[in-house]
């Protein structure tokens, strides 16, 4: 469901609305600047800390 509404998958029915837009209708910039989306998985190796992490986060507002 995650990844329907992030755009990554598309809905069999349906559709995502962010703030009563169309997904569609918007450009990837202005999506990641409203959502944010960090996948887990087991055993990973990842080399951030939170802190890093977050700040990553902000980069579409730069």
């Amino acid at each position: 469901m995650l990844k329907c509404i992030t755009g990554l998958l598309d809905w069999k029915k349906g559709q995502t609305l962010i703030d009563g837009k169309p997904l569609a209708s918007l450009d990837r910039k202005e999506l990641w600047k409203r959502v944010g989306y960090v996948p887990q998985a087991h055993k990973m190796v990842f080399g951030f800390t939170v802190e890093e992490l977050v700040v990553m986060g902000r980069a579409p507002f730069y």
